[in-house]
């Protein structure tokens, strides 16, 4: 038999049993061709064998088990309390697309306990048979006239391919493959991709404690070298993968140590590597433009928006605390806790990577999903994993070395690692844990891991451990480079002299003591003297969280909170405290690509830090507020028990202890280190009976207002629901409250007066 003879048995057998008169297109028949001729007929499958696998790729490609899948997993889920992992999964949804009831009752009873098999539910078990799927296939194709030549097109594609053994089929499409053949395509990319996939740094992890912060004759050196470290984890490291920073509280590493590294960590690591690019997603005048309308007073020149800042993307900070009590519903921990703060390499790289599928390199860039990670698509149209609709494949090396963390089962996870770190605040004490974790969670079997100011053993859970030495002396002045970027000439802009009259807002409250203004806070404030009130707390607005805080980039918000932390500084008394809660929230900066690409866990923590010591603002610690179990799917693991998809659940947000100038210790003792309190509960039964879509507890401004004299006077620039002033009158304090929507005064007015009338008689100058 020649090629061509075969050929013509395939698409026969192709048409016959789809019950179709579809014929393929000149190009795809002569590449189907060519593929027998350089495979041989002699390699091609029974007919039997070529049939079973195109009605097993039709199951799969159209889903036509899925109810079968869903009825077989709600069963003992149900009835026997058990979920499958990936590999089950696949291996059971395997069987029914095959039509092999009998197989999948055969691995049940090898591989489930026999307590939990059940012979009479696999006997009710109806996959669809060889006739039924092409029922359903020709139902869909009549239902989509437009997308026949399509649908045919694609299982063409794979009834050729699956024709003969993957191997040969590889060998054609790939000729490292005929060189070196390796079964499993991951080995295949570190044998013939080693540049773009190799292992052998897959995690850097430091440990920041007092041992080595007294290396170093000042703070300035240490940070110095810190940064070096950094940039070097980043040149060396391993694509898509991590480096791990854990910063020990100590006597000398107090809270304000750990944050104020926080920050500098956080900002350089994201922004140290400052570059050109041309890729198309980048609009560096649209930036600008949107930045000058924002900040008019900015420097152009020195501002540079040709360029963009780039480094690590921050993933997680995770809170480590030794109290068993932080379990409690309400809990103040005056404790110290730790900090691990975890960051992820993506580096654009252009380098072609072959389809995973059908391993050929005839592939096209198709676009970025996330920043810096390149997604690739098949353009071999004899592709096996082409969509039903005839897409190619579709990739990035990002997704493939998460699909590598599952397709292996020597990197499944313990189930009690993954519960112990499911949130991001996590009771620990042996700090051995943390590597552990950050081993088991973010690396794979077989990889080497680089410790820095860790003494741990050489091997662990089948990974390779080296230690290297931190950099004793800085080959530069990191810190100086770093800090006078345009990066940093972008935002933090002092305006002009402010003009010497200011419109004066009237004050609408009606209760004794508690001033309500509505109007810009940034402008409201001017009215008020200098160091004329004892303390602050807020929660501003989180970048374009809500419908009322939206800002056309980063550098327009934060402009935004600075000159209003200016306001507040003016505003305080030396020794004066400003409690700032704010949240790491995810959105798109904005300032390199405006698509959903750009989306990522923002810095916000750490540019706070960084705008309120440039006003002068000392940073003094935080308190973490912790909010417990509360509501999300950030911690779904879509069912992997797999490295790269423990995703921990964001359960805290910052309350950042500022101060204008030195503060009493005494005061500052008085100041949790952690605040246990739930989340404000604002809708019921689908409406929001607060009136505003972001209120916090009570708990935070009692944080301030209970440990003030009662003579003390407050101020909120972002009043809210004026929570605040409710607090501050509890405590005989008077207060301050801004506020630029109208409607969020008037709530915040009628709650006070509804919270604090019937109390007592002589409440209020204007009440009749």
């Amino acid at each position: 038999m020649d090629s061509k003879t075969l050929l013509s048995i395939l698409l026969h057998e192709f048409q016959v049993t789809l019950s179709t008169d579809w014929i393929p297109d000149k190009v795809i028949y002569n590449s189907s061709l060519e593929l027998i001729e350089s495979i041989g007929v002699n390699h091609a499958y029974s007919a039997a064998i070529r049939r079973k696998h195109l009605i097993r790729v039709i199951n799969n490609k159209f889903s036509f088990n899925e109810d079968i899948y869903k009825k077989l997993y709600a069963y003992f889920a149900k009835e026997k309390g058990r979920t499958f992992n990936y590999h089950q999964k696949r291996e059971i949804e395997f069987f029914l697309d095959d039509n092999n009831v009998i197989g999948l009752k055969e691995w049940a009873r090898l591989k489930l306990n026999q307590k939990e098999y059940s012979e009479g539910f696999f006997s009710q078990l109806h996959a669809k048979t060889s006739d039924e799927t092409v029922q359903l296939l020709n139902k869909h194709v009549l239902d989509n006239p437009d997308l026949s030549d399509d649908i045919f097109t694609s299982l063409f594609s794979a009834a050729i391919y699956y024709s003969f053994p993957e191997e040969l089929v590889h060998k054609y499409f790939n000729k490292d493959c005929d060189a070196d053949y390796k079964v499993r395509y991951f080995e295949h990319l570190i044998t013939f991709h080693p540049q773009q996939i190799h292992r052998d740094k897959s995690l850097y992890y430091l440990v920041i404690d007092d041992a080595l912060v007294n290396r170093f004759p000042n703070d300035d050196a240490f940070r110095n070298s810190l940064f070096q470290f950094i940039s070097d984890c980043f040149a060396t490291l391993s694509n898509h993968c991590h480096l791990g920073v854990l910063i020990k509280s100590s006597s000398t590493i107090t809270q304000e140590v750990i944050w104020n590294l926080f920050g500098d960590i956080m900002l350089y690591s994201e922004k140290f590597i400052n570059h050109k690019i041309k890729s198309g997603y980048f609009h560096p005048d649209k930036v600008r433009n949107q930045t000058l309308n924002g900040i008019p007073d900015l420097n152009e020149d020195k501002a540079d928006f040709s360029e963009v800042n780039e480094g690590f993307v921050y993933k997680d900070c995770f809170i480590l605390c030794s109290d068993e009590k932080l379990k409690e519903q309400e809990y103040k921990s005056y404790k110290d806790y730790s900090v691990l703060v975890l960051l992820e390499k993506n580096e654009r790289d252009e380098n072609l990577i072959p389809c995973p599928s059908c391993r050929s390199k005839n592939v096209r860039g198709n676009s970025y999903p996330i920043l810096n990670v390149k997604s690739w698509e098949c353009n071999n149209i004899l592709c096996n994993d082409k969509s039903k609709y005839n897409r190619g494949k579709r990739y990035s090396l990002s997704s493939l070395i998460r699909q590598e963390a599952i397709d292996d089962e020597q990197n499944q996870i313990n189930a009690a690692s993954i519960q112990k770190w499911r949130l991001d605040v996590v009771n620990l004490t042996d700090y051995d844990l943390a590597l552990e974790m950050l081993i088991n969670h973010y690396t794979l079997v077989h990889d080497s891991i680089i410790v820095c100011n860790v003494d741990y053993a050489s091997n662990y859970n089948h990974r390779h451990i080296e230690s290297i030495d931190f950099p004793s002396i800085a080959r530069q002045d990191y810190a100086s480079r770093f800090y006078n970027m345009p990066f940093f000439n972008r935002f933090g802009i002092d305006s002009g002299a402010q003009a010497t009259s200011h419109p004066l807002f009237e004050d609408i409250s009606t209760v004794n003591n508690i001033e309500i203004y509505n109007g810009d806070s940034n402008v409201v404030m001017r009215q008020f003297e200098d160091n004329s009130l004892d303390g602050a707390v807020t929660s501003p607005p989180y970048y374009n969280a809500k419908d009322y805080s939206s800002w056309s980039n980063i550098y327009c918000y934060l402009q935004d909170m600075y000159v209003n932390a200016q306001e507040v500084y003016r505003l305080l008394k030396p020794g004066s405290i400003y409690l700032y809660n704010i949240f790491d929230y995810f959105d798109n900066e904005n300032n390199v690509v405006f698509s959903a690409m750009g989306k990522k866990r923002l810095i916000l923590g750490a540019y706070i830090i960084y705008l309120f010591k440039k006003i002068g603002f000392k940073l003094n610690g935080n308190i973490v507020w912790f909010k417990g179990e509360v509501e999300g799917k950030r911690n779904f693991n879509q069912g992997n028990m797999s490295p790269y998809y423990q995703a921990p659940h964001n359960s805290y947000e910052h309350i950042f202890i500022f101060s204008k100038g030195e503060v009493d210790d005494n005061i500052l003792g008085k100041l949790p280190k952690i605040l246990k309190s739930k989340p404000v509960i604002k809708m019921v039964k689908g409406k929001n009976t607060i009136g505003h879509d972001a209120p916090y507890p009570i708990s935070i401004p009692n944080l301030l207002s209970t440990i003030l004299p009662e003579d003390s006077k407050i101020i909120d620039p972002y009043g809210g629901t004026m929570t605040t002033a409710l607090s501050a009158y509890n405590q005989g304090l008077s207060s301050i409250s801004i506020d630029y929507d109208a409607k969020h005064c008037e709530i915040g007015l009628t709650r006070l007066v509804n919270q604090i009338y019937p109390k007592e008689l002589l409440l209020f100058d204007k009440v009749n």
